[in-house]
């Protein structure tokens, strides 16, 4: 069992520790977050940092299935390019985010 660390990978089925949730069971894997399930809780949501995250900036223009990292809302992946903009699917929701400009 190792502690949450954002940076790591995880499959389902292996135990971590959260400093304030305790030992809990990773249930779901996705590139961006993952599901643990902790006793007495529902499952939490903890967001990653994957390796590969390219830093969001409005005039770099993304393709879909590219991992961003945003200032504000973390890790996300591209859904859906149209023009000048790109459907992020971040552990909070989908965000429609400017891109390519000028």
């Amino acid at each position: 069992m190792r502690d949450l660390d954002p940076r790591e990978t995880y499959e389902v089925g292996e135990q971590v520790r959260h400093p304030e949730f305790g030992i809990g069971v990773v249930t779901k894997v996705f590139a961006i977050c993952i599901d643990v399930k902790f006793p007495r809780m529902t499952s939490v949501r903890y967001p990653l940092l994957p390796a590969d995250a390219i830093e969001y900036s409005a005039t770099r223009r993304f393709a879909v299935g590219e991992t961003l990292l945003h200032p504000t809302f973390g890790a996300g992946t591209v859904n859906k390019v149209t023009g000048e903009r790109v459907e992020v699917v971040f552990p909070a929701g989908k965000k429609l985010l400017v891109h390519g400009k000028r």
